[in-house]
């Protein structure tokens, strides 16, 4: 049985749930307390068997439908069972088609529900709808459920189909009547079976023994009418076929004689047709060769050499000629880059960083010194202040400083980095430094002079220093650009980097080879005379060209191989093999008349092959070993005739006897197997129900509880009549149910529910259903049965309905149910 989907409408709290039931995993449903798991559980049972009071479970929600359908696969269908819950009705489809229509109550008995209860049966293989809840499915914190004893008699039967009887006064009764027929074990004196059995094994054997004499004397007689028929024949078929075989022999060997004399004629003839044939070849051959001969005899890969040595120096003057060509280039561009680098050098042979280098450092230090400008100003002015007022002149005269300082910088940059217009802009700021001056003469006081701060003395020993420094590099900016005829430092960056550029592409340029043009000159002398070479050949014997000529004095070489192929032939040994031929001709001719001769005077031979004088052969000498066999046969089965006919019993006396001691033992078997058969029945009946019910079910609990606990716990014992399990582990004795804590008695019940569920299903596979069974376990006990419920999935469906996020570690869900 393996469950496919479920539908559930309006019932409790759930208003709508659909379901898809998976394989090979437990389908894990969770939720938290009182969002409808038990109810969702109940509902899947009670599709199946309904459910008492339905009108407890009516929708919290919405309108009262109460609708389950379940689907299914048994026994190859797909079954879909669709209960109303309020009235218990319920329909049965199979593969689509309606089987079912009714009130489907397992607990009533009228023939609409005694249909339903046989497909249930059908299905599922019982009808108990409180066995079903005691075994294949396990309730919230219903592990240990101690009404289990209750329904141990119905679990029994449902397991092993035996009733528990009390078989021991029948068995000793009809143990003790088997005495009477056969001999039990441990008994030493002989039953009535034994007696009867022992007497026809010693009839059977006298009977034997006359029979067998009987056949061995009928045996013997027969043989010798064989014998006396096989000696006629044999007799007959030697007078019959000797005479016509030493005849066949004489003409054979004639015949064979004649054959020798045609195969020695025959290997003349071949031998004298090639001989002729060679000698006519050779003569061809050697026609044909002076026909194609070349002056100097060259090999023919002599020539085909010629054309390749000639084609491949083509290939090096052109190759030779366009490396020469290309040497006059690189040699050119050389020249020319040369050129202009004498033209773009610059004196000291300046690199274009340094150029940046020196506009960069020139810039920097003009600004350096209208910084230390500004900063020994400001100090003056703060040192006159602290003497006497300012004056207005004063701060005009810092002012046109200030102003002279900045369009002084302002310019050199702009003349330097845009355009050397610019420059005009230096006149201005001199102009407006000489007017500062004029001015700071008219209106400085005596005292002012005299200002001399340790400040004002570093600021101004700074300012001479930085006006060195740029002195300095305008020296070497002016210097830089009068030698090498530019105007402005930008041009000198881009003459050197230019030039520095052509020197890169001059030193990665290569060195010129002169090596390919006497190559050159080298291999057109060498192509001549190549050249020279074939047109002589080719003149010389007339042919169109090289491939020509090379054809020619192959078929020259294939007719020199050919020649040395042939056979050379003299014509004293051609003469001496047709003087050989024409004797043995006249050989074949006198061995023909031989032969016409045997036939004329024995016709019959005409008609006789050579199979069948071979057979003839063989049946000549056959018949002469059968003929002196059956004679010596005769004599010896004479013998044992005589010595069998003494007195023997009467074969049929003895098989009346037989057969009447065989109908008594007949009759004592059958009267001792009747009584063995009930005594094993009974004996079977209480034997199978301890293997096949009770045995069984403990074995598979103990492999799931060791698995569970680690092997702590390895074997389950279920006490034959209650069913009360006991456990045990390796190298313990009994432990009983009083002296295991909670969590081990949930994992022992948990173990016998799950081990109920594979001996109730059968082949029909039962699903096991869930409904938080593990609340009383710790972390350690959890993972133990998470491992069961996933071994036991691969087999059967098992749906585990739980609150507990735990078990998401090993499963995922098929459904998640909110409160």
């Amino acid at each position: 049985m393996k469950l496919e989907h479920f539908c559930l409408r309006g019932f409790a709290q759930h208003e709508t749930i659909d379901l898809q039931f998976q394989d090979g995993s437990p389908n894990l449903i969770i939720g938290p307390n009182e969002a409808g798991k038990s109810n969702l559980m109940r509902a899947i049972t009670g599709t199946l068997f309904g459910i008492p009071s339905p009108e407890l479970l009516t929708p919290w929600n919405g309108d009262a439908h109460m609708i389950g359908i379940l689907t299914f696969i048994a026994d190859q269908d797909r079954i879909e069972v669709e209960r109303r819950f309020l009235d218990q009705q319920v329909v049965v489809r199979v593969n689509g088609d309606q089987v079912y229509e009714g009130r489907g109550l397992v607990e009533r008995r009228t023939q609409e529900d005694r249909r339903y209860q046989s497909m249930l049966h059908d299905w599922i293989g019982f009808t108990e709808h409180d066995v079903f809840l005691r075994t294949v499915f396990v309730g919230q914190d219903r592990v240990q459920d101690q009404s289990l004893g209750e329904f141990t008699a119905q679990i029994k039967r449902l397991i092993s189909g035996t009733v528990e009887a009390n078989y021991e006064t029948a068995i000793s009764d009809l143990e003790a009547e088997l005495d009477t027929l056969i001999k039990l074990p441990g008994k030493r004196s002989d039953r009535r079976q034994e007696q009867l059995q022992a007497q026809l094994e010693d009839l059977n054997q006298r009977l034997y023994q006359a029979e067998s004499i009987q056949e061995q004397v009928v045996s013997l007689t027969e043989q010798e009418r064989d014998l006396q028929q096989q000696l006629s024949d044999a007799n007959q078929t030697r007078e019959r076929y000797s005479s016509l075989v030493q005849k066949h022999g004489e003409l054979q060997k004639a015949i064979a004689e004649e054959n020798q004399k045609r195969f020695a004629w025959n290997e003349l003839e071949e031998q004298i047709t090639r001989m002729t044939g060679a000698r006519d070849r050779r003569a061809e051959l050697e026609q044909e060769r002076s026909k194609r001969q070349i002056p100097g005899d060259p090999e023919p890969g002599e020539i085909s050499d010629l054309a390749r040595d000639i084609e491949r120096l083509q290939m090096r003057i052109e190759m030779r000629s366009e490396e020469a060509e290309r040497n006059r280039g690189i040699r050119e561009r050389r020249k020319f880059l040369e050129s202009e680098l004498e033209r773009l050098r610059i004196p000291g042979d300046v690199d274009p960083s340094e150029v940046r280098q020196i506009g960069y450092e020139a810039e920097q230090s003009e600004r350096d010194v209208t910084e230390l400008q500004r900063q020994l100003d400001r100090a003056i002015q703060r040192e006159q202040r602290t003497r006497q007022p300012a004056r207005s002149n004063e701060m005009i005269r810092n002012a046109l400083i200030g102003a002279a300082s900045g369009m002084l910088f302002v310019s050199i940059g702009l003349a330097v980095l845009v355009n050397p217009g610019f420059a005009a802009g230096v006149l201005v700021a001199i102009a407006l430094g000489i007017a500062a001056l004029v001015m700071g003469r008219r209106s400085r006081a005596p005292e002012v002079d005299e200002i001399s701060t340790p400040e004002i003395a570093q600021l101004r020993e700074d300012l001479d220093q930085a006006n060195r420094v740029l002195a300095n590099y305008q020296h070497k900016r002016e210097q830089l650009l009068a030698e090498s005829g530019v105007e402005t430092l930008e041009d000198l960056f881009y003459r050197a980097r230019e030039f520095q550029e052509n020197e890169l592409r001059l030193n990665a340029m290569p060195e010129v080879d002169d090596q390919p043009e006497a190559d050159l000159e080298t291999a057109r002398k060498e192509l001549q005379e190549q050249e020279k070479r074939r047109d002589q050949l080719l003149q010389e014997t007339g042919e169109a060209d090289v491939e020509a000529l090379e054809k020619r004095a192959a078929r020259l070489r294939e007719i020199d191989q050919l020649l040395q192929q042939v056979e050379s032939v003299d014509g004293g040994q051609l003469s001496e093999r047709q003087e050989r031929l024409t004797r043995i001709q006249q050989d074949v001719a006198l061995a023909r008349q031989e032969r016409q001769h045997l036939l004329e005077e024995h016709p019959e031979l005409r008609q006789v092959s050579a199979e069948q004088i071979a057979e003839y052969r063989s049946a000549v000498e056959t018949a002469e070993h059968t003929r002196e066999s059956a004679e010596r046969r005769l004599y010896e089965v004479e013998l044992e005739r005589q010595h069998l006919r003494r007195d023997t019993e009467d074969a049929g006396e003895l098989r009346i006897r037989i057969a009447e001691v065989r109908d008594q033992l007949e009759q004592v078997r059958l009267n001792a197997d009747a009584h063995a058969l009930a005594i094993d029945a009974l004996h079977s009946s209480v034997r199978e129900f301890q293997e096949n019910a009770l045995d069984p079910v403990a074995d598979r609990a103990g492999s799931y509880l060791a698995g569970m606990t680690d092997r702590r716990y390895e074997r389950v014992h279920l006490e034959r009549d209650t069913m009360t399990p006991t456990v045990s582990g390796t190298g313990q004795s009994t432990i009983s149910l009083d002296q295991l804590s909670r969590g081990a008695r949930d994992q022992l019940y948990l173990s016998i529910r799950a081990a109920l569920v594979d001996a109730l299903s059968g082949d029909r596979n039962l699903p096991l259903l869930l409904d938080d069974p593990c609340v009383n376990f710790d972390d350690e006990r959890l993972a133990g049965a998470a491992r069961l419920i996933a071994d036991l999935a691969r087999d059967r469906q098992v749906l585990l309905f739980t609150k507990d996020e735990t078990w998401t570690r090993w499963f995922s869900p098929v459904l998640r149910l909110e409160r």
